[in-house]
């Protein structure tokens, strides 16, 4: 469908008319989008969840199909009607504004650049989120009619507005969330760590199932990628008052929630914040975060030399070095978004001295990119003095250690970006 001018001078259609096209011709343009769903391994379930997942399609496709079919008829008979209506005598009507040859785009805009009321909805469910009241809608209304708008500039209205302002800071603001074992800061608009434990009460449940097994009274154990503090907290919360937490985190920003949340649970004596990386050796790397995400990683020396990413020097550490006068070692959780060669390299005494256990996520292409290895290599490092094992979702491993190749061949048939490895040393 073209949203095309009429061409017939005797064809005056409403403003509605170009609003319904719109919808229509959005519709038929996305019905073809395939969906793509990676086949079940699991026996005989997974056969018939796909076999559901393609029928959902269907009818999905089939019924849009319905909704825009129907609303093409209601475009045509909004401009058969429109066309039969007598034309005014009087010489005052006019063409609708949205079509005002006298009015002019603003400089470096076009016709497709021009603002409609789908935009201003959905700017309003998006940025404000919320509908317009009647009296809003009524005010958008009137002024597309009289002005052409850009999208750059309703965005930069949205962004400007004390309404909108005033959400970005709440969902910024630090939030103390009540867990079952202890309480955490989160911030709202940290998508996949804050926003989801204060949603789910809960973070990486078969990791914590597992953590928390390996944990007791007076055990050390010791975070790397603390990111706000979930594992470093529930550490404290299983190894007590005669127990120890090192928690080691690039990001400032994280740490002071972390701080926060180990006052808020009297945990001040028992958590050491680390404000540095993790690595093969003691000296300063790139760092990076996604956006306003509180996830972030280090930067090879030649991604960081392409200045592809926005970057900041970080301190660097080694477990050997900090970990030096510890009495004792006995469980590790490194999530370092690929950096888990360069922190195994960096803790080689501490693996001779105190044989912990050790939990880490696996994830080929990150560590091809960050730690410049061969996944398969790095594991038969880890393999030469550890039984590993895959960490199901449930929280379970099986009885026997998983071979190299079968580790590669679960990562790559899971479709995940990573898998989470239990390593038991070898005593």
């Amino acid at each position: 469908m073209e949203q095309d001018k009429p061409t017939n001078p005797t064809i005056n259609p409403p403003l509605k008319y170009f609003e319904h096209l719109n919808r229509a011709a959005y519709l038929n343009n996305n019905l073809q989008v395939p969906i793509t769903a990676r086949s079940s391994p699991v026996p005989l379930v997974g056969p018939l969840i796909d076999r559901l997942r393609a029928k959902a399609h269907e009818l999905v496709v089939y019924y849009v199909n319905q909704y825009a079919t129907r609303q093409a008829d209601v475009n045509l008979h909004l401009l058969l009607m429109a066309a039969a209506l007598p034309q005014s005598t009087t010489g005052s009507a006019e063409p609708p504004a949205a079509w005002d040859p006298s009015r002019h785009l603003e400089s470096g805009s076009s016709a497709e650049n021009h603002v409609t009321m789908m935009d201003v909805e959905a700017g309003y469910r998006l940025l404000l989120d919320r509908e317009m009241d009647e009296e809003t809608w009524n005010y958008w209304q009137a002024h597309l009619k009289k002005h052409y708008i850009t999208r750059g500039y309703l965005v930069d209205h949205f962004l400007t507005t004390p309404e909108f302002r005033a959400a970005q800071a709440a969902r910024n603001a630090p939030r103390l969330v009540q867990l079952p074992d202890f309480q955490i800061y989160v911030r709202l608009n940290d998508n996949f760590i804050g926003a989801t434990i204060e949603r789910w009460k809960q973070y990486e449940p078969n990791v914590s199932r597992v953590v928390s097994g390996l944990l007791s009274p007076g055990a050390t154990f010791i975070d790397v990628g603390a990111n706000i503090g979930y594992f470093s907290l529930l550490g404290a919360s299983r190894v007590g008052r005669t127990g120890k937490v090192f928690s080691f985190e690039p990001n400032p920003a994280n740490c002071d929630l972390l701080r926060m949340s180990a006052a808020a649970n009297g945990f001040e004596d028992i958590i050491s914040v680390h404000t540095a990386a993790v690595a093969e050796q003691k000296g300063q790397l790139q760092f990076t975060t996604p956006g306003i995400d509180s996830n972030g990683r280090v930067v090879n020396p030649a991604e960081a030399e392409r200045g592809t990413v926005d970057t900041w020097t970080v301190e660097a550490v080694t477990l050997d070095e900090v970990l030096a006068d510890c009495r004792r070692v006995d469980v590790i959780k490194i999530d370092v978004e690929g950096a888990e060669a360069r922190v195994w390299r960096g803790m080689q005494e501490t693996i001779r001295r105190h044989k912990p256990v050790i939990t880490f996520e696996f994830s080929p292409g990150l560590l091809r990119h960050t730690s410049e290895v061969d996944p398969a290599e790095f594991l038969r490092e880890v393999q030469s003095v550890y039984d590993l094992y895959i960490i199901l979702p449930t929280g379970e491993t099986a009885s026997a250690p998983d071979a190299i190749a079968d580790i590669m061949k679960t990562h790559e048939d899971s479709g995940l970006s990573h898998l989470d490895i239990l390593a038991k040393p070898r005593r």
